[in-house]
């Protein structure tokens, strides 16, 4: 009897810390970022490269273009649609009609703008080409760059600035526009309904837990 008591208990033991891993796997699960805009962009078939800009410290910024004449509201939905919404920032300049879309998430940085060229570009990077390079973005308006420095400078650079430290910064003298930022932008409400249809859809798939970001 006192076997068997011991054997009931070690299998409770193995059980429970199965359980435990399973749930701790789920979480972590909802909680990554799988996919990049990077990662898409190099396999997508609607969009093709263009090009590349050098920065300091060996970054570079991608450029891409929309192949199947995808209008700036299409590009972006499909992008966050694509990284299942999780972005930090995202917001549409209102100050141009059709304006360009910056949208910052936890690695990288791009912008999509209509090009002076025509075609629905998209510019991409990682944060810390964007801390440390002054590059103009690709063939795009005036109005579009000075868009891509103030909403870095206004929503990345402080918590960029403590991340790469040992880096030098043009926007440590930047002195040009802000931005104000609005939870109420379009994009930024789709993507926050795009992150939570991604959560609620892994947790039922996941054992009914539920979490956020």
């Amino acid at each position: 009897f006192r076997f068997t008591a011991v054997r009931a208990f070690a299998l409770l033991v193995l059980f429970s810390a199965i359980g435990v891993l399973f749930i701790l796997y789920n979480i972590y699960s909802m909680l990554s970022d799988d996919t990049s805009i990077g990662d898409y962009l190099k396999d997508a078939g609607n969009y093709a490269y263009v090009t590349s800009i050098t920065g300091s410290n060996k970054n570079k910024a991608d450029v891409y273009k929309s192949t199947t004449g995808m209008t700036i509201d299409g590009v972006v939905r499909d992008l966050i649609e694509q990284i299942e919404g999780n972005t930090q920032y995202v917001q549409q300049d209102s100050e141009e009609e059709k304006g360009s879309v910056a949208i910052l998430t936890e690695d990288e940085y791009c912008i999509i703008y209509i090009s002076e060229d025509g075609p629905v570009m998209i510019q991409l990077s990682n944060r810390e080409y964007a801390y440390t390079s002054d590059q103009d973005v690709y063939h795009a308006s005036r109005r579009t760059r000075t868009y891509y420095r103030s909403f870095y400078y206004t929503t990345g650079y402080k918590t960029d600035q403590s991340n790469y430290s040992s880096s030098s910064s043009p926007y440590s003298s930047y002195d040009g526009d802000r931005i104000v930022y609005s939870g109420n932008d379009v994009y930024n409400s789709y993507s926050s309904s795009v992150r939570q249809s991604s959560i609620s859809s892994r947790s039922s798939s996941g054992g009914g837990l539920s979490g956020g970001k």
